[in-house]
């Protein structure tokens, strides 16, 4: 699978506030990506993103410079087993 240039993946630990466990938030930015062009699946304790940029056309202009290629995109993370996996929440 393709990649999309300059993708970029951060992930930091997060608080929920006193008394309950820390959480662990993944922020993917898929510059070019709608948010019907994202599949995340959960597989055991694997967590993928995949992403779909397409191309987009601008009638009546001509295209001299593009910063983010169309194509697929993928990241894969390993999750700790300390994670709970019934309380994942996903958004795109």
């Amino acid at each position: 699978m393709g990649a999309v240039p300059d993708a970029v993946q951060r992930v930091w630990p997060g608080n929920e506030g006193a008394g309950k466990r820390p959480a662990a938030v993944v922020l993917c930015e898929l510059p070019g990506v709608g948010s019907d062009d994202v599949d995340i699946a959960l597989e055991r304790r694997v967590l993928t993103v995949r992403a779909r940029a397409a191309e987009h056309e601008h009638p009546g202009c001509q295209r001299v410079y593009t910063e983010y290629a169309k194509g697929d995109c993928a990241r894969v993370f390993t999750l700790s087993e300390d994670i709970d996996r019934d309380r994942i929440e996903a958004t795109a």
